[in-house]
């Protein structure tokens, strides 16, 4: 069995399956052979850590990523002359036999087409005087029929329209190629360039105005909610709080402090005891597009954003994205920032049209903050739908107030330091 071979039977696929298969195939033993899947049993995780390590190689060289070993020709398979010859007069034999059947119903295609020529051609040569009238029939009416239509009529208004409508594109074009005569290329911003580029022709420091998402990224309806919290303790019994997100090390620390859930320790959905340093509208969504450093050979395909937000190897371009969470006819927006629950790899279900799985939380796909609870009025397991919106779609709320990861703080702070600096500076 050849390399090729045995690399189609690692991926379960048959050989010649195209790029596309060939990547889903991979998916899908990934999933299967995922060593965690595997943590109770060391003989079972060994096994498949092997298995993963087959699934990345014949996928690479499936993909083009690693050459093939060529052939080694068994001596013993060789054929004598004389057997080449047999052959060759066979191969003969079906390429003359295959000419044949190929070229006849050409041929009668062919001459069935010069026979109806010819008879075109012969009937227009006896109607010749027929068809010259008709044709110079034709030509006169549309001739006068233009020349005769009133110039006021709604179709020739609609003409005119047309035409000054050409004319005056062609001359803003060549003025706009006069003013730029080296035009750059288009540039694509992040979210947080977008809200610093908005803010920068703005006289005052208007965020950017709300408007709806439209069908750009759909709601998901009817999805199992349950609340968490930075600082949130792990298991029953455990004194340690959860200071780690999937993406921050130093959650705790950097959020501030313990983000309580108990209303009584709450006020204006922040804690009381302190403002926190990030924004407390926060959700988690059951899917990582970093692990180990290295992006996911899934999320430059799955992520709608990637091309547009990406910046290096390993940086997350999940990590502070907005999301609209609505329940009944209220609805919030919190920033996507940790992952969960229960999962880290469920794409089809947080980018694609699959559910949740089913779960310790009754198939939980979202967790959200005590200020989304607060604001949304929801239980400790409730039901909402979410989906992701634009940071330009972001309208005015508690959302926008706090948090050295909220777009619109950020941008806030830049244009007051430029009114700072513009003020400061002397007047010319």
């Amino acid at each position: 069995m050849s390399d090729y071979d045995s690399d189609c039977r690692t991926l379960e696929i048959e050989p010649g399956a195209s790029l596309e298969e060939v990547r889903q195939a991979y998916l899908d033993q990934t999933k299967i052979w995922h060593p965690d899947r595997f943590s109770n049993d060391i003989r079972l995780q060994k096994k498949a850590e092997e298995k993963l390590k087959q699934i990345n190689l014949a996928y690479q060289r499936l993909c083009g990523g690693g050459p093939y070993e060529p052939p080694v020709l068994n001596r013993s398979t060789e054929r004598s002359p004389s057997e080449w010859v047999a052959v060759f007069v066979a191969l003969r034999r079906a390429l003359r036999k295959s000419v044949l059947a190929i070229t006849k119903p050409f041929v009668l295609l062919v001459a069935k087409t010069v026979n109806v020529s010819n008879w075109v051609f012969q009937w227009c040569h006896r109607q010749r005087r027929s068809l010259g009238i008709a044709t110079t029939a034709f030509l006169l009416g549309f001739v006068l029929g233009v020349w005769f239509s009133p110039h006021k009529s709604e179709t020739w208004a609609k003409i005119n329209n047309l035409r000054q409508k050409i004319i005056e594109k062609a001359r803003g074009t060549a003025q706009v190629a006069g003013a730029k005569p080296s035009p750059t290329a288009p540039t694509v911003l992040s979210q947080r360039e977008l809200l610093t580029a908005s803010s920068a022709e703005t006289a005052v420091p208007a965020l950017p105005i709300a408007r709806p998402s439209g069908d750009v990224f759909p709601w998901k309806r009817n999805v199992v909610t349950t609340i968490f919290w930075v600082g949130e303790e792990q298991v029953t019994g455990k004194t340690s709080p959860q200071h780690q997100s999937a993406w921050d090390k130093d959650w705790l620390k950097n959020f501030g402090g313990v983000d309580n859930p108990e209303p009584a320790a709450r006020h204006d959905y922040i804690p009381i005891s302190f403002v926190p340093r990030q924004n407390p509208f926060y959700c988690a969504l059951p899917y990582n597009d970093v692990e180990h450093g290295q992006f996911k050979p899934e999320a430059p395909i799955v992520i709608p954003w990637f091309k547009q937000v990406h910046t290096g190897p390993g940086q997350s371009v999940c990590k502070d994205r907005w999301v609209g969470i609505r329940k009944g006819d209220r609805i919030c927006y919190a920033q996507w920032e940790d992952c969960g629950p229960f999962r880290t790899d469920h794409f089809q279900y947080v980018f694609q049209n699959e559910r949740p799985t089913p779960n310790a939380s009754h198939g939980a796909g979202l967790s959200v903050s005590p200020a989304v609870r607060d604001h949304l009025g929801l239980a400790p397991t409730d039901v909402a739908d979410w989906r992701f919106v634009e940071v330009s779609d972001v309208p005015p709320g508690p959302w926008r107030n706090y948090g050295e990861n909220n777009h619109f703080v950020i941008a806030r702070e830049q244009m007051e330091q430029k009114s700072s600096e513009a003020a400061a500076s002397p007047s010319p």
